[in-house]
């Protein structure tokens, strides 16, 4: 004590009082290391800057007496020591995990090629990061889910505007996770222009790594097109990485051109697990031979929309013969449209939104699979699950 000041530090006697509290001879800073696995600890660094104590090596008593009390209330209850250790900077080993903030248009259960590529990055870094996703919700409110035990922040959408969703809570959200959980890294999945705009303001002025994963030019929107061509300038000159899936892409986008020396290629991978067979799927897939017996199965999969070209598998349709059966899965904006270019062609069958065990077994059971996507919107096609 110097002055009715206190260094902070786990003394003897606050060592004796917690061995009491837990009824054994366990030492605070002994069960964080066991929680943490590692040997160094800070927990008093974030309380510091919260309670804007001095930058000295001293606190009053109150604010000892605070920290012993905050201690012991942990202690009572050992299912919120994590979240608390998280709070106070605790190291885990000599070097804490990376935080990884996860920018994706939208997030599984939502289907889609790059919904399905997120997910499988945010996978890949499981136990290597402490990861967070940011998207949009497909429902006008906000709300919070936990996918595969990762938290993700999803913001009501109120409109679409040319496959642009648009939020009225999206920036105020961004930028509290940004201050919040502080991410290391940044990777964005891009195309999202309402997001980017934000997503560059925020990141002005902070120590953040930027890592683009670039999935598709801008092509059809071609109001949007020329609209953000100053944003993809900033968004590219911003990022430290930029992640394409193809290097005939980079070769034939003028934008990733333009930062060649960013550019690494990370090929779009389908996990072969979520393809395996089960006995349901195999059943199923035989009572739809049974179905369309002595008929060429032909299947396409999609979201219906222009680039994935529909439309010319629909009008191929009218050249085959009566041998053939064409299922057309999925819904979207084109659907009504589709549906009407079909009429009078009892080969074509739509068969809506259906689910994984339904997908795989018309794909186990069919002859023929269609891709008749026509613009470089189809960057690559990828399974939805």
């Amino acid at each position: 004590s110097q002055g009715g000041k206190y260094v902070p530090f786990i003394s003897a006697e606050l060592g004796k009082a917690l061995k009491l509290k837990l009824e054994s001879s366990t030492s605070l800073q002994s069960i964080v290391r066991n929680l943490t696995g590692g040997s160094t600890t800070n927990i008093f660094a974030q309380f510091n800057q919260q309670n804007n104590i001095a930058q000295q090596n001293s606190i009053s008593i109150e604010e000892a007496r605070q920290i012993v009390l905050e201690s012991q209330r942990v202690l009572d209850k050992p299912e919120e020591i994590f979240i608390k250790l998280k709070n106070y900077e605790v190291k885990k080993g000599k070097q804490r995990m990376k935080k990884v903030l996860h920018i994706s248009k939208y997030y599984f259960p939502f289907s889609g090629g790059t919904e399905q590529i997120a997910r499988d990055v945010v996978l890949s870094l499981k136990d290597s990061c402490e990861q967070k996703v940011i998207a949009f919700n497909d429902g006008k409110e906000d709300k919070i889910d936990f996918v595969d035990d990762i938290e993700i922040i999803k913001c009501g959408c109120f409109a679409k505007i040319s496959a642009q969703s648009l939020s009225i809570s999206y920036r105020k959200q961004l930028h509290k996770v940004i201050e919040e959980f502080n991410p290391d890294i940044v990777i964005f999945h891009y195309p999202n222009p309402f997001v980017a705009s934000f997503l560059l303001k925020e990141l002005k002025n902070r120590d953040i790594k930027l890592v683009v994963y670039w999935h598709l030019d801008i092509i059809r929107q071609k109001f949007l097109r020329v609209l953000f061509n100053g944003q993809n300038r900033k968004l590219l000159e911003r990022a430290d990485k930029v992640i394409a899936t193809s290097p005939n892409y980079i070769e034939g986008s003028k934008w990733l051109q333009s930062v060649k020396e960013k550019c690494v290629v990370v090929p779009n991978c389908i996990n072969v697990e979520r393809m395996e067979l089960s006995a349901e799927i195999k059943e199923r897939a035989e009572k739809i031979r049974k179905e369309n017996k002595g008929k060429t199965i032909c299947v396409a999969v999609g979201r219906h929309t222009e680039y994935k070209g529909f439309t010319y598998l629909i009008k191929a349709s009218k050249l085959l013969d009566d041998s053939f059966r064409v299922f057309i899965t999925g819904k979207g904006e084109l659907t009504d449209s589709l549906q009407k270019e079909a009429e009078g062609d009892s080969k074509v069958i739509f068969t809506g939104r259906i689910d994984d065990v339904e997908l795989k077994a018309l794909i186990y059971a069919s002859d023929i699979f269609c891709f008749p996507s026509i613009t470089k919107n189809e960057a690559f096609g990828l399974p939805r699950r």
